[in-house]
């Protein structure tokens, strides 16, 4: 699985819309470094959350009530692109009139080759995909600081 692209939306730290483009980056490792509670693992529980849903993720504290809350992963495995779209139930401003109302849990997942639209079971079409639960995605995705001999002796 290649990650092309991920936008996260009033989603954990982040107030905004933000974006990375992997696509951009040459040699297909890439070091996510910065100082602590700077949002580094927040881009890999969006990719995971975007992928799998679930976990402790959710809407920023700090986003303004007209936000939209979402995360969009855009990536390519097996020769296919696809865009899975994953946003969590949150309270928003209502559309109309004044107070606030309850945004309902979401999930789709596209294939751009294929046509494919998948609304529901979106977790387990993804583990047929790319052949890892979440724990292996997290595994494999992510090493943390002291776990790299984890890894290099893990079954």
């Amino acid at each position: 699985m290649k990650p092309i692209l991920i936008t996260m939306s009033a989603f954990g730290s982040y107030a905004g819309r933000e974006e990375i483009n992997f696509a951009s980056f040459q040699g297909g490792v890439v070091l996510v470094s910065g100082k602590t509670g700077s949002g580094k693992s927040t881009i890999f529980n969006a990719m995971s959350y975007a992928l799998y849903g679930g976990g402790e993720v959710g809407r920023s504290d700090y986003a303004a009530e007209t936000t939209p809350t979402y995360v969009e992963l855009e990536f390519e495995h097996g020769g296919r692109h696809y865009t899975v779209k994953r946003c969590p139930e949150y309270m928003r401003k209502a559309k109309r009139g004044s107070g606030m109302t309850k945004e309902a849990a979401s999930a789709e997942l596209t294939c751009s080759e294929t046509g494919e639209v998948q609304t529901k079971a979106v977790e387990k079409r993804i583990e047929e995909i790319i052949g890892l639960n979440r724990e292996q995605f997290y595994q494999t995705m992510m090493i943390r600081q002291g776990q790299f001999r984890d890894i290099l002796v893990a079954d």
